[in-house]
């Protein structure tokens, strides 16, 4: 039996994907892909931080983030801090995330199938 954590699902293909809803809006702040569901849940947690604070409920509220100045980061900056986090936060040499160590394009495309896909790409700084 797999543990469900809040912000996260699983693609039919085994992939583990988390995305947040902005405070009082119907936006969303995708968060990215990865291949465990601990990973996709550490970047839910770095972005519910940033969107609600330290005493927000925590998938590990044991390990809750502390990233400075995350009150205070745009969207795309939560999304890139996000992402570092969860990708940072199994390794050893953990350093603290920042919102300026890559910048990020988006977009969007059709697909051969018809369907809107939209893409976030990190370009390291």
């Amino acid at each position: 039996m797999e543990f469900k954590f809040k912000g996260v699902r699983k693609r039919k293909w085994g992939k583990y994907v988390s995305e947040i809803r902005l405070p009082n809006s119907r936006e969303r702040i995708w968060l990215g892909s990865y291949d465990t569901a601990e990973k996709a849940a550490k970047a839910f947690d770095a972005a519910l931080f940033c969107l609600r604070g330290s005493h927000a409920k925590f998938n590990f509220p044991d390990d809750p983030p502390n990233i400075a100045g995350g009150q205070s980061l745009t969207p795309a900056e939560i999304q890139v801090v996000a992402q570092q986090y969860a990708n940072n936060s199994s390794s050893n040499n953990q350093q603290p995330p920042t919102a300026t160590a890559a910048l990020m394009t988006t977009g969007g495309r059709w697909t051969v199938d018809g369907r809107w896909t939209f893409y976030t790409r990190l370009i390291s700084a």
